[in-house]
């Protein structure tokens, strides 16, 4: 991972803010959703050299993350816009972005 992230932790806070966008799917539903953005994403960070300190290019990583969920969780890819904003917010709240 490109920092010291609780990955659990992570996808529990994710879901939790998902739940407001999908009130009818199910706990598990959202938190494996949200497991498979994050990872997606964290790959996608390793692949650009983020972790290495090049800088995030947030359309190429959201093309990422949402063409990797239309493949791995096509049923609930089309949260792939709120997943990106939750998960913006958890990374900045636990201080994982810095801001330029």
């Amino acid at each position: 991972m490109p920092f010291n992230l609780d990955f659990e932790e992570s996808v529990l806070a994710v879901a939790k803010k998902l739940r407001t966008f999908a009130k009818s799917e199910s706990d598990d539903a959202l938190r494996e959703f949200a497991r498979t953005a994050i990872q997606l994403d964290l790959e996608f960070m390793e692949r650009s050299g983020v972790s290495n300190g090049e800088p995030y290019d947030e359309d190429a990583a959201f093309s990422h993350i949402k063409s990797g969920l239309e493949k791995k969780n096509p049923r609930l890819a089309w949260l792939a816009e709120d997943f990106s904003e939750a998960w913006e917010e958890y990374l900045d709240c636990a201080g994982y972005i810095e801001w330029e």
